[in-house]
């Protein structure tokens, strides 16, 4: 069998410890928590729409997806301006089964560019991914993006063994 192939994984839901503030008229709220995973990936700078954070907040996101993934990548499209500093300084990424408990996170230091694409293929497989970092100025973000295969559900495994068993009972028989 070949192994399945890495793919764009989509969150059901994702929700803010600290709610996007109005860093100025380029930036928004996102009270439906939606914007940061509606595929809109804007090539960056003053004029394109942002969820944003000021005054040395450092909130974290948890995103929901419907079932456990193996998560390969975590893109991150922010505006990078080094002399605004509008990226976060300090970045971790933990993922969870339970939405409770979460591995170890992976800590990924300061972004430096438009879109950061981390690799995140050391991390235990999770149906929730947590993103947390702080800043020192200013915090940006256009679009977050994950890749990634799909975890199959021991229910899953388990009706695929059993139906091994029976094909190989089967042919004992005969």
């Amino acid at each position: 069998l070949a192994a399945p192939s890495t793919a764009e994984v989509v969150p059901v839901s994702y929700s803010y410890s600290i709610a996007p503030n109005q860093a100025n008229s380029t930036s928004y709220h996102d009270p439906s928590a939606t914007k940061l995973t509606d595929g809109t990936s804007p090539s960056g700078g003053f004029g394109t729409t942002y969820a944003a954070w000021k005054n040395n907040e450092s909130p974290t996101i948890t995103f929901t997806f419907d079932q456990a993934y193996d998560f390969s990548s975590v893109s991150l499209y922010t505006y990078n301006n080094n002399s605004w500093a509008l990226y976060a300084q300090s970045v971790s990424i933990a993922t969870s089964n339970d939405g409770l408990t979460y591995s170890a996170p992976l800590n990924v230091g300061t972004l430096d560019a438009d879109v950061d694409v981390i690799d995140v293929s050391s991390l235990a497989s999770g149906k929730y991914v947590q993103i947390s970092f702080s800043n020192n100025k200013e915090t940006w973000f256009s679009e977050i993006d994950f890749a990634g295969t799909a975890v199959p559900e021991p229910s899953s495994l388990a009706l695929l063994g059993l139906g091994g068993l029976c094909i190989w009972r089967g042919r004992r028989h005969n």
